[in-house]
């Protein structure tokens, strides 16, 4: 393991703070950025530390983004290597859970309110350029936070082919489908989920812009407090009284043709009861370098994670078409 302080302060650098006093957060990120210049200097020497600085970095700050992202509507551990994580249900009703991220048995029985999450190996890679490696100019700041967030997507993206296998089984109630925002029959959905808990309703940006607090969107006829959040978030912030949480999309590669998640779906959840998803990081991060015959180094990933979401009765998907 690396020294704490190393380790505090390149948190802080990926962050954009200072947990120190001493400190501003300017100089957290120019001293972690000149510590890990100085080590790739010499970085076939010191490309282990590296790798464990990257690799512990990268381990802190996960919980911190998941917790920040999607701790709304989702519950989050850690395990160790080999440990099974069981969650206890506090509805009785819920009688199944899916998973996602590569787990082979898409669906789960729950036995006396328990069950467990499993995890697979998440994978990708970054590049960088020896010349950069060898003469310390490799941003390794900005590559733990490309590492964090090719995790984070993955992330997502379990989320919702979870949610999207186990709506594929409802009734009417839960879900309806339209190629349009159609506001009566989104807030039929909200009282089915509000009779669990209150809602929270989420999803991608694109997907959340056509929600409206009135009976349509005029922009005369919209609040103050709806005009903020559309001009800094993109879309309102509530929906009557239930907050309205983003999942950042991204897509699957550099050629930009196909988004990483549909933006056509918006889900609700209670969140005053059991969180209907549940994430699961096992053991830690682990990266090696692959040399490639330009000289250039690939840093490959490995990562375990699982998602959970509990049975769909409590939970509702609107799915528009046209997005």
């Amino acid at each position: 393991m690396i020294e704490q302080r190393i380790l505090t302060c390149a948190v802080d650098a990926v962050l954009g703070k200072s947990s120190d006093a001493k400190f501003t957060p300017e100089q957290r990120v120019e001293g972690m950025r000149n510590y890990l210049a100085e080590l790739g200097k010499d970085y076939r020497r010191n490309a282990i530390l590296i790798n464990e600085i990257v690799e512990e970095t990268v381990d802190a700050i996960l919980p911190i983004k998941i917790a920040e992202r999607l701790g709304v509507f989702a519950d989050f551990a850690t395990v160790g290597d080999g440990v099974t994580k069981k969650w206890h249900v506090k509805n009785g009703k819920i009688s199944a859970a899916y998973s996602a991220l590569g787990v082979e048995q898409p669906r789960q029985k729950l036995y006396k309110s328990t069950f467990v999450t499993q995890t697979a190996p998440i994978s990708g890679a970054v590049y960088a350029e020896y010349e950069d490696l060898a003469s310390g100019r490799v941003d390794f700041a900005e590559m733990i936070i490309q590492l964090v967030d090719a995790i984070m997507d993955q992330i997502y993206a379990g989320i919702q082919d979870a949610l999207v296998g186990a709506f594929g089984t409802t009734n009417n109630a839960n879900r309806f489908v339209a190629g349009t925002f159609i506001q009566a029959e989104f807030d039929k959905l909200k009282g089915v989920v509000q009779a669990y808990g209150k809602p929270v309703v989420f999803g991608t940006g694109v997907g959340l812009t056509g929600i409206s607090n009135g009976a349509g969107f005029d922009w005369n006829k919209t609040s103050e407090a709806d005009r903020l959040d559309i001009r800094n978030l993109g879309h309102v912030g509530k929906y009557k009284g239930s907050d309205v949480v983003e999942l950042p999309n991204s897509f699957t590669d550099e050629t930009n043709a196909q988004k990483l998640l549909d933006d056509g779906y918006i889900y609700m959840a209670p969140i005053n009861g059991d969180k209907p998803v549940k994430i699961v990081l096992e053991g830690k991060m682990h990266i090696r370098d692959k040399q490639e015959r330009d000289w250039s180094t690939t840093k490959e990933y490995y990562r375990k994670a699982g998602i959970s979401v509990l049975a769909i009765n409590h939970m509702a998907l609107y799915e528009n078409t046209s997005l």
